[in-house]
């Protein structure tokens, strides 16, 4: 189902970066289910577990992507397409929330020592508040990342 709609996607705006997360596969598995892709290059954070994570990040050529910083939870990159130049990082957001700390922390200074844009992008694991949730025990609106 998942190549099926990217499929769709890569005919529909056939993106210059594409970013996949939850891939749930070993890296050998994407490679050879995505190798139709009209992507030249990628990056991958293999699954932490078998079924569990999994980061791919794919660039066309024309794109200068260089990934500055990566671990389990996301891929750090600077990007630079005609002639403009933006911080991006994929984002996969810890579901374990001991560890959700450590990541926004490492993502605080990631994005306080930034001086051009910055874009994050991802799957956060978290909400604002209760508005956002559906179903399950309503969380405290004072409930912080910790």
């Amino acid at each position: 189902m998942t190549v099926q709609r990217l499929r769709v996607i890569q005919k529909s705006i056939s993106p210059y970066v594409l970013f996949l997360m939850k891939t749930k596969n070993p890296d050998d598995i994407v490679t050879k289910k995505l190798q139709w892709m009209d992507y030249t290059n990628h990056r991958f954070i293999s699954p932490h577990s078998p079924g569990g994570g999994g980061l791919a990040l794919y660039w066309k050529q024309h794109v200068e992507l260089e990934i500055l910083n990566s671990c389990q939870n996301y891929l750090d990159t600077s990007i630079k397409s005609e002639e403009k130049m933006v911080f991006a990082t994929f984002l996969y957001g810890e579901r374990d929330r001991t560890k959700r700390k450590l990541i926004w922390a490492q993502l605080t200074a990631i994005g306080t020592a930034r001086e051009v844009p910055w874009f994050l992008s991802g799957d956060f694991n978290d909400i604002i508040d209760s508005t956002e949730k559906t179903g399950g025990p309503t969380r405290p609106e004072a409930w912080t990342c910790d």
